[in-house]
């Protein structure tokens, strides 16, 4: 075994012996299998294919050739590699030596590769970024073809100094939980520092768990036309209470895919999920907020099984949520501020808020202990309702529209004129008995189609009479 360094104003093929020094003279034969090698300069080009047991990378420089480190390979400061390059090896640091101070980024061009081989030191990471510093460190995956394969091992992003991923304009990235030691995590982004994932025009793709956040903050982007997809995915995922993750999702052909779990927010840590103009994401097993997450939605598009927001936590915005096994125990809030969708039964035991001019639709059946008010010039669609539910006008401009008049058995409080309940039946007459009626804590509006049938029986709180009220047509306002 031999230490091998770049001779100064070297450049060309990593396998010609005149390239290299050793113990200061010039080498005899290049650098082998058992070998270390430390290529170091400014604007240093290498060429060539070359297999060694560690490789080093200082100062600029750009590969185009293909080489392989056995043991593993670390860019301590500038490297590019180019068109046709391939780089082998089963541990990538960025950096793990700082000394020679500077930056450290890698950029993996179009047509470029980084192949994590699988057959690397147990409980550890495949890739690194920011694996120890100063400085932090930066993976650039960019151009049509240019790809990081993973081998299925996991990649750390923010482990002992700040990380930066960029995958972009075609790049792809892998990442996998193939190590049995490093839990099922495929991708950590703030595992031990800072970390910071920017997809746009590209696919990242784990096989495993997705942790944005875990013991400092963490951040993932997705934009353009890209998808990223995980086994779960977990933001704020952390016993550290300073510890935040943040995930934002933006553009109408952006993807986020999660086979099971989708977790915003947990234990001390804080989460948000942001998905906006026309994004997707769906996730196979379910989504929970918990105390610590928020959920916001700008014209963006949920699609899960089911749907849970703890007490404490927040769903919030515009757009559609989509959750067939429904909206399991909302003990949190959940607020429009747009047109927003609930499709789904929802089992409301919190608050729903629909904002100033804002629309909500609860396409479902509607339990729970919660209550849900409408503010000014907001439109509120439900379709059965339980008894448990309180429905309060906030202001004198609000709309209740009942889709299913014979399902709903909630209690309607703060009726003032200006307010309207449209009923999707034929209504035209109205009769109020003051309360409490039948175990009801309001008295109840029997509303009546042209030939006396009952339409709908509302319980309302308030101090009413049959001459408060006017129906037409199945819409009923408050003279």
């Amino acid at each position: 075994m031999a230490d091998y360094s770049w001779a100064p104003g070297a450049t060309g093929d990593f396998g010609a012996a005149a390239n290299w020094l050793v113990s200061g003279a010039v080498a005899t034969q290049p650098p082998g299998p058992n070998d270390f090698a430390s290529i170091d300069g400014v604007g240093v080009v290498v060429t060539g294919a070359g297999t060694v047991q560690r490789l080093k990378f200082y100062g600029t420089g750009t590969v185009s050739g293909l080489l392989t480190a056995t043991y593993g390979a670390q860019v301590n400061q500038v490297l590019t590699l180019d068109r046709g390059a391939v780089l082998t090896t089963p541990r990538l640091g960025l950096p793990i030596d700082g000394s020679h101070g500077g930056t450290c980024a890698l950029t993996v061009g179009a047509q470029a590769v980084v192949a994590i081989t699988p057959f690397h030191s147990v409980d550890n990471y495949g890739i690194l970024i920011g694996d120890a510093g100063p400085p932090s460190g930066a993976l650039v995956v960019h151009g049509a073809g240019a790809v990081v394969d993973g081998g299925n091992q996991p990649i750390a992003v923010g482990q002992g100094s700040p990380g930066t991923l960029t995958i972009a304009d075609g790049g792809t990235l892998t990442a996998g939980n193939g190590d049995p030691l490093v839990y099922p995590w495929a991708l950590v982004v703030g595992n031990h520092a800072e970390g910071t994932v920017s997809v746009s025009e590209a696919t990242l793709t784990a096989r495993g768990q997705i942790i944005v956040g875990r013991q400092a903050n963490g951040t993932l982007t997705i934009e353009g036309c890209s998808v990223v997809a995980a086994s779960d995915l977990y933001i704020g995922w952390t016993l550290q209470a300073h510890v935040s993750g943040k995930v934002s999702i933006s553009g109408p052909r952006a993807r986020l895919v999660v086979e099971g779990a989708l977790g915003v927010g947990a234990a001390l840590g804080t989460g948000s999920l942001d998905v906006a103009d026309h994004a997707i994401v769906s996730a196979g097993l379910g989504v929970n907020v918990s105390a610590t997450g928020t959920l916001t939605l700008d014209h963006g598009q949920i699609n899960t099984t089911a749907l849970g927001v703890d007490k404490g936590g927040t769903l919030s915005g515009s757009g559609r949520v989509t959750a067939p096994m429904g909206f399991e125990n909302n003990g949190g809030t959940i607020t429009a501020n747009g047109l927003l969708i609930l499709a789904g039964d929802l089992s409301n035991d919190g608050t729903i808020n629909a904002d100033a001019g804002s629309e909500l639709v609860c396409a479902g059946s509607l339990g729970g202990t919660g209550t849900i008010a409408l503010d000014a010039g907001a439109v509120v669609s439900v379709a059965a309702v339980a008894s448990s539910q309180t429905i309060t006008f906030a202001s004198n401009t609000g709309k209740l529209v009942l889709l299913n008049p014979g399902a709903f058995a909630g209690v309607i409080a703060g009726f003032v004129k200006g307010d309207v309940i449209k009923l999707h039946a034929p209504a035209t007459q109205g009769t109020f008995v003051p309360g409490p009626v039948n175990g009801l804590p309001g008295g109840v509006l029997t509303l009546e189609d042209a030939h006396g049938n009952v339409v709908a029986q509302l319980s309302m709180i308030g101090s009413y009479a049959t001459s408060d009220f006017t129906v037409t047509l199945g819409v009923v306002k408050h003279l």
